[in-house]
């Protein structure tokens, strides 16, 4: 049987102006802060920026993207594991996710793809976290966290 994950709890962090908030998976010692595209930032601005992910819609729910290894080399979506625990701090409170799908998928013009399954997070409430799968674009390491509770 597999070993549970041990409890974790999210780091104390300053969300920086303009942030929308801080992305915590503590597992992977990632901690960044997260920005929509907006004044004219686009979201490859954001990805491109040092310390910053990008935070978009992604179908119902969102996405949060980074390069692949980003963040010091900690941003690799091929490390999460099913049932790893990451935390949303927001200024309205820390939010705690659990990662329920991993995979590597097609980028297509239309959405994540494996073969013409599309990859979609279940929920609106829902995070969908994404990075290439090294220097090659068209496909994308995937994690999917649901969301558990406000903390």
């Amino acid at each position: 049987m597999a070993e549970m994950p041990k409890f974790c709890v999210a780091k104390p962090c300053t969300i920086p102006n303009g942030a929308v908030g801080v992305w915590q998976i503590p597992d992977l010692s990632v901690s960044v802060p997260v920005y929509a595209p907006k004044q004219g930032k686009t979201e490859q601005q954001i990805i491109d920026a040092v310390n910053s992910a990008s935070y978009v819609r992604w179908g119902c729910a969102y996405e949060i993207g980074d390069h692949y290894g980003a963040l010091g080399g900690a941003w690799r979506i091929d490390k999460i594991q099913p049932l790893m625990v990451a935390f949303f701090v927001k200024p309205e409170g820390t939010y705690r996710y659990e990662c329920y799908r991993t995979c590597v998928a097609d980028v297509k013009p239309y959405g994540y793809r494996i073969g013409s399954n599309p990859v979609n997070p279940y929920s609106s409430k829902d995070i969908l976290c994404a990075c290439c799968v090294g220097s090659d674009s068209s496909r994308n390491y995937l994690a999917v966290f649901r969301y558990v509770c406000k903390v």
